[in-house]
């Protein structure tokens, strides 16, 4: 037992972030999402947002000095008839340009609208949404599926960053995939 305390403060020292810096990202998200809720195109379409990754599951690991952490939350949408899946994305990003507060912040990634916080950390906007059938759709992420070779290029497939990305964040859940996994329904995101 004495060595699980000592681990565990380990943790809480050294390791995890402190829980005054996950209070001021949980006031960052909400503001974030009071923007795009207040926008005129994106806040009709909004339904909720979901934390994912290490942010979902309380792991976000203090960076190291000079770096900035990150934090993921998937942006529900509602689907837009004759909408192709990139105009998610732009019209997110376009949201955040439209946002006196954003519009400096934001970078444009292929799979989400990054905003930073200079010198801190950064927040991934992942948008999806859920088809009339159930199934959840990503739309920056183009039908591909993360655990398919074939689908992804030599650069992406000897990345490092490509595989810890596949392995444990937004795209961990892209779904669906014949090959791989069944659909992903809208209740199972709750439970991630």
């Amino acid at each position: 037992m004495k060595l699980l305390a000592y681990f565990s403060a380990f943790l809480k020292d050294a390791v995890n972030l402190n829980q005054t810096r996950l209070n001021q990202l949980d006031d960052r998200v909400a503001a974030i999402v009071s923007a795009l809720r207040a926008d005129q195109q994106i806040g009709e379409l909004y339904q909720d947002h979901v934390p994912q990754g290490s942010w979902a599951h309380r792991t976000i690991i203090k960076p190291f000095n000079g770096h900035e952490f990150d934090a993921d939350f998937l942006l529900h949408l509602q689907e837009v008839d004759g909408w192709s899946p990139q105009e998610y994305l732009r019209e997110v990003r376009a949201a955040f340009k439209r946002s006196s507060t954003y519009k400096t912040m934001v970078t444009k990634k292929n799979r989400c609208c990054r905003i930073v916080y200079a010198g801190d950390c950064h927040v991934d906007v992942v948008p999806y949404l859920v088809l009339a059938d159930g199934r959840a759709r990503f739309p920056g992420l183009r039908g591909h599926c993360p655990r398919s070779r074939s689908d992804q290029s030599d650069r992406a497939r000897n990345d490092p960053r490509a595989s810890a990305t596949r392995q444990g964040g937004p795209l961990q859940i892209a779904g669906p995939c014949r090959e791989h996994r069944k659909p992903i329904r809208a209740e199972q995101l709750k439970r991630l």
